[in-house]
């Protein structure tokens, strides 16, 4: 008892993710060594693994799970070694190395133990590929607007007359997050870079979001021809520019992110017909 409170203290003084309840179940059999597993980062910077193979002749020691190697707050076993009778606190050893630093090994939910873990172990060394990696999830997971877009005229367009056009669902305002942990925060921000506009004629240009209506928009066509029953097909393309960094650091470029928005818009001819003077 007294074991799991004081693992549930030392949670709640470092801020860091202990699971108190999860007591090492003395049938889990994997291996801690974190050398050579295909492991990333996870939200909350713990290194998860890949794929939870089940053990075999060159994987040994599996068991079938997903293992977790999470930042501890300091070298301690969250209960005594198997076989003691001791309540009083478990800890590890001291440090194999100076850069050596202590981390909670679990099998999918089930906490295993503590071990000794030098930080290049995990990933081949890759850590810097890892944090890249993490934010590209981040980004995919940023809230990217469902746009629509709208026209002025609204029911149909006339030839000969300017239409106004513009995007709903998104004001221009960056899309951001942040997650941090055990000492590293990792940003990400996703920003429109422009909008290219698809007119359903053949016609197409690259501007901004529009303004509404009745606002005069920057976003501006005007069409030469009518269109068919079903009308044009009127798209626009948005492309945000997405970066990250680490630790307040320099922002590095990552892929942009594509969304795009259509609708039908049918277009009428103007014709002028001479009347009879009375």
């Amino acid at each position: 008892m007294f074991i799991v409170l004081f693992a549930a203290v030392a949670g709640l003084i470092t801020g860091f993710p202990v699971d108190a309840q999860a007591d090492p179940a003395a049938s889990v059999d994997v291996d801690t060594d974190p050398s050579g597993a295909h492991v990333e980062l996870a939200r909350d910077l713990s290194w998860v693994e890949r794929d939870s193979a089940p053990a075999s002749p060159t994987t040994p020691g599996r068991g079938g799970c997903r293992r977790r190697w999470v930042p501890a707050p300091g070298p301690l076993l969250l209960r005594p070694s198997l076989g003691e009778n001791n309540p009083r606190p478990a800890y590890l050893g001291p440090a194999p190395s100076p850069d050596a630093k202590p981390y909670f090994v679990y099998c999918d939910d089930t906490y295993v133990t503590t071990i000794w873990a030098v930080p290049g172990q995990f990933n081949g060394g890759g850590t810097a590929a890892a944090l890249r990696s993490l934010a590209e999830r981040l980004v995919r997971d940023l809230p990217f607007p469902d746009v629509a877009v709208e026209v002025s005229p609204g029911e149909r367009g006339l030839t000969g007359l300017e239409s106004w056009f513009w995007v709903t669902g998104y004001d221009g305002t960056p899309l951001v997050d942040t997650v941090s942990g055990f000492g590293t925060t990792v940003a990400v921000e996703a920003r429109a870079a422009g909008a290219t506009w698809n007119f359903g004629d053949g016609s197409e240009t690259v501007a901004g979001l529009g303004r509404p209506y009745p606002e005069q928009s920057d976003v501006t066509h005007v069409y030469e021809r009518r269109s068919g029953h079903e009308g044009l097909s009127l798209s626009v393309g948005l492309r945000f520019d997405a970066r990250y960094r680490v630790d307040g650091g320099p922002w590095q470029e990552l892929p942009p992110v594509e969304r795009s928005a259509e609708r039908r818009y049918p277009v009428d001819e103007i014709r002028a017909q001479l009347q009879p003077s009375s």
